[in-house]
């Protein structure tokens, strides 16, 4: 068995999706079976993926779903059964395969309303997906396993008969009756453990970024949620594979982190997903702070990770393109000084990027550039 590990370097929004669906190409091509493994965050996850033409955005399903990789999703998943059937019709056509921990926390259209109705979710950053409202409710009261009665409808009921009574709200028929259905026609397997054998490989793929970490992160704009290692069974760990993921600018969608020097990219026909909405406001986008970098790297302690378990550490890079049609890159160095490089191919664009990683405490097997919309790293 193999293991991969996909974590966004900063703010997420950074190309998590694209790095997850080249590395399951990668394994097909050496005919091991890849199996993406979703072990934090929730449906708030919007990982944009494209195939042959074909787009997808990834919340609830791994980023191989195009190529027909299943999906199993951790006990450390926040599990959205309306989210996760709405975007399971949209892949019909693929058969996608869904595995679920049974005790994953699993989110109700009750705890949606409640994030979205309180000021301070809102004002500390939200999706509006009531994943820090299922969060606060898990740690507050005992709620049963929940997904090895889906089939059970007198026990849904009774579930969101607990939900509601936390939050002393009147019942809601319409968004019950939906979240039943959900539960009922999403097709899924029930297991504790993702199924293994010497020819598979586990593509750990994570959801926001590393300076959002509940722990580590820039408090109290973060999330509920571990964006690092934690999660992962130690014993999968060992010697293990693991992918950073930046754009080659700054990206920071929420409240919050407001980059030095914002930039005024044009991205049209880059695929850009990340819109304004009345939740995250303006999506944000400023030049490389490589001083962000080094305090995700102190605040995880990645240097520790990397010796204590003999980690591999690759440096994924998005959107090599955009730098390389203006001829030169932006960036500001670890002390916030600008700095600007004429470029004229991607490889002065790695060029600069292993110039500033070799000022961490890090050591890197390799740093690839994407320049397309597709997951096409070179």
């Amino acid at each position: 068995m193999r293991v991969s590990v996909v974590l966004g370097l900063t703010f997420g929004d950074e190309g998590k999706g694209v790095t997850t669906q080249w590395l399951c190409m990668q394994a097909m091509k050496y005919d091991r079976k890849p199996l993406v493994v979703r072990f934090n965050g929730g449906a708030q996850a919007a990982h944009t993926i494209n195939l042959n033409g074909e787009e997808h955005i990834c919340s609830t399903f791994g980023s191989g779903v195009l190529l027909g990789v299943p999906t199993f999703l951790t006990k450390d998943f926040y599990f959205d059964p309306v989210s996760a059937f709405n975007e399971y019709r949209t892949l019909q056509d693929k058969s996608p395969f869904l595995m679920v921990h049974p005790d994953c926390r699993i989110v109700t259209p009750y705890d949606v309303i409640a994030g979205v109705n309180n000021p301070k979710v809102i004002s500390d950053g939200s999706c509006g997906k009531g994943i820090f409202p299922t969060f606060k409710r898990y740690n507050s009261a005992e709620f049963k396993s929940l997904l090895p009665h889906k089939d059970q409808e007198e026990y849904l009921r009774m579930f969101l008969f607990q939900v509601r009574s936390y939050y002393q709200v009147g019942k809601n028929d319409m968004l019950e009756n939906l979240f039943v259905q959900s539960m009922r026609d999403l097709p899924c397997t029930v297991l504790s453990e993702p199924p293994i054998d010497d020819d598979t490989e586990l593509i750990y793929e994570g959801a926001q970024g590393l300076l959002l970490d509940m722990d580590y992160g820039f408090y109290p704009h973060v999330t509920p949620s571990h964006t690092g290692m934690d999660n992962i069974p130690l014993e999968h760990l060992q010697s293990a594979n693991v992918f950073f993921v930046t754009r080659t600018y700054t990206t920071r969608h929420g409240n919050g982190y407001e980059p030095d020097h914002e930039v005024m990219w044009d991205l049209t026909g880059k695929h850009e997903t990340n819109v304004d909405n009345e939740f995250q406001g303006p999506f944000k986008v400023g030049m490389l702070e490589f001083g962000l970098f080094h305090h995700a790297i102190d605040r995880h302690h990645l240097d520790v990770w990397q010796k204590k378990y003999n980690l591999q550490y690759h440096l994924m890079v998005t959107h090599g393109d955009l730098p390389l049609g203006q001829g030169y890159f932006d960036y500001l160095f670890q002390d916030g000084q600008w700095g600007k490089v004429g470029i004229d191919s991607l490889k002065d664009v790695k060029r600069v990027l292993i110039h500033e990683m070799e000022k961490t405490p890090l050591r890197f097997q390799s740093i690839k550039v994407n320049c397309g919309v597709e997951s096409d790293f070179r």
